[in-house]
Formats: C-alpha cells, sequence, structure tokens
C-alpha cells in the first residue's frame, strides 16, 4: 500500500479590510434667536369712586370686589376693567346709598368718576341751627312743639312724616316767624339755618311827651316780665319815647322842686302814652 501524501492546509484567502466610511459629519447648528412674537395685552379702563362714607362694599355687575385702592381723599381707584358697560354700587349696613347704583361705560385707557353718597337709613330728620336759646320748634299744621333750641341755639328731630313740612319759629317776648319749609326724606336731614332763624325782639313804643315837666328824670324797674329788660334803668333827661319788652313796669317821674310820682303799666304789643304831671313841692 503506497503511502498517501499529507494533507494540504488550504491557506485562507486574504481578508481585505473593510474601512467604514466615515461617519458623515454634521455641523452643530448655528445658534439662532427665535423670533419674538409680541402679543399686546389688552387695553383696560377704571372707575374713580368717590363715597362720603368709609366701611363700605362695591359691587360691580352684581358681584362683590376687592383690590380697589385709595387715590384721594374719600376717593378710590378700581383699575384693569374690560370695557364695556358696567354697573357699579355701593353698600354699607345701616345707610342707603344715594344714587343706590350707577350705570358705567367703562372705555379703554379712559377713567371715569363715580359719586356715591351713604346716608343712614331710618326716619328723615329735621334741625335748627343759629337760632336764639328757648327758641320752640313748631309744626305748622299739627301746632305740635316738636323742638327747643340748646345753649347753642340748635334743635332736632324725627318726629315729622316724609314730604315738605312747614315750621313755626316762636318764643317769649319775641316776634313769632313762620314759612320755614324742610323736606323730609328717609335717611336725610333738612336744615333751617341762617339769620331768620334770628327772632326779632318785641319792643312797645312808650311815648314820653305828656311828661311835665320835661326835665323830669325817669326810673324804671321791670317787675314782671318774660324778657328782662337790659336797658338803662334810669334817664336823666327825658326822651321824646323809648322802647320797652313787654311785662310790668314802675315808672317813677321825679325832678327838682316836685313830688315824685310813680305809675304801673303793663306793656303788651300797643304803644303806651302815660300823662303824668308832677305836683310842685310845697
Amino acid at each position: 500500500m503506497e503511502p498517501q501524501p499529507p494533507p494540504t492546509q488550504e491557506t485562507p484567502a486574504p481578508v481585505a479590510e473593510t474601512t467604514p466610511p466615515p461617519a458623515p459629519t454634521t455641523e452643530p447648528p448655528k445658534s439662532q434667536t427665535a423670533p419674538t412674537v409680541t402679543t399686546p395685552s389688552a387695553a383696560k379702563g377704571a372707575i374713580i369712586v368717590t363715597i362720603s362714607e368709609p366701611g363700605f362694599t362695591l359691587t360691580l355687575d352684581g358681584k362683590p370686589i376687592s383690590g380697589f385702592r385709595p387715590s384721594g381723599p374719600n376717593q378710590y381707584l378700581i383699575a384693569g376693567l374690560n370695557a364695556g358697560r358696567r354697573t357699579l354700587a355701593a353698600q354699607k349696613a345701616g345707610f342707603r346709598a344715594d344714587p343706590e347704583s350707577a350705570a358705567v361705560n367703562v372705555v379703554e385707557n379712559q377713567t371715569q368718576r363715580v359719586v356715591f353718597k351713604l346716608a343712614p337709613n331710618g326716619p328723615g330728620r329735621w334741625s335748627l341751627q343759629g337760632a336764639r336759646p328757648g327758641t320752640q320748634v313748631v309744626h305748622t299744621a299739627s301746632g305740635r312743639v316738636i323742638g327747643t333750641a340748646d345753649a347753642q341755639g340748635n334743635a332736632s328731630g324725627a318726629d315729622l312724616p316724609e314730604g315738605w313740612q312747614e315750621l313755626e319759629l316762636r318764643l317769649k317776648g319775641y316776634h313769632r316767624r313762620s314759612g320755614f319749609r324742610v323736606n323730609i326724606r328717609p335717611g336725610q336731614e333738612g336744615t333751617i339755618t341762617g339769620s331768620d332763624t334770628q327772632l326779632e325782639r318785641i319792643d312797645v313804643l312808650v311815648e314820653l311827651q305828656g311828661v311835665e315837666p320835661r326835665t323830669a328824670m325817669l326810673t324804671i324797674e321791670h317787675t314782671r316780665f318774660e324778657l328782662k329788660y337790659d336797658g338803662p334803668t334810669t334817664l336823666r333827661t327825658l326822651p321824646a319815647q323809648i322802647k320797652l319788652p313787654p311785662g310790668t313796669y314802675n315808672l317813677t317821674f321825679s325832678a327838682p322842686g316836685f313830688e315824685s310820682e310813680t305809675i304801673t303799666v303793663g306793656l303788651k304789643d300797643y304803644p303806651l302814652a302815660p300823662k303824668v304831671k308832677l305836683r310842685a313841692k310845697k
């Protein structure tokens, strides 16, 4: 048996090295600034409210609002309101607002103004200011005295029916004055004031032309009165006439060389002309 030649080892074919293609290069994106889109904010309107009382609540279109801030004496700013017709109201417990509500046309970039007056609820009141102390206030229709002025000349009350009422002022020793009209409205006050509240004193004219001698001296004693006489009590030279408030007086006439004479007179509202003739001393 013939020997077999050794097996021939096959040399593997060379493997071509394949260089992978270079990865594509991507340059980083250049920094770019995105365009700014400006969205205009909606324009707003505002309201300034003037209100006479603190401690109030405001409602806008029936809903309570907050965040308003003071902008002056008794003034408050409500800002950031959408344009359109709005209804604003003011409220406070125990008070009523005048007006009860206000329609406001809110306009962009504009400020509207509203004024509210708050007055206490309840019956309307009347008041008298600057009268003479003791002056009585009389309700003309009923004849009822409804008040008397204090030491400062003031009086007030809340006992008159609603509507226009006429009042009269009275004071003993003074002329009455009527025709004062006040409008009584709930939560409000009708006031009587001014120089007309100062009633004029009733003065009675005393004529002294009938006194003899004309050189007589007069002494005045006011014994009964509603308004005290505050004038001179001794007149050394007789005037033609004097004015005295109503009341009872002792009038004493005297002159050198004559007997004194005293007469008692009651003065009301009409003139007096006493006839006095002094007798010469013996």
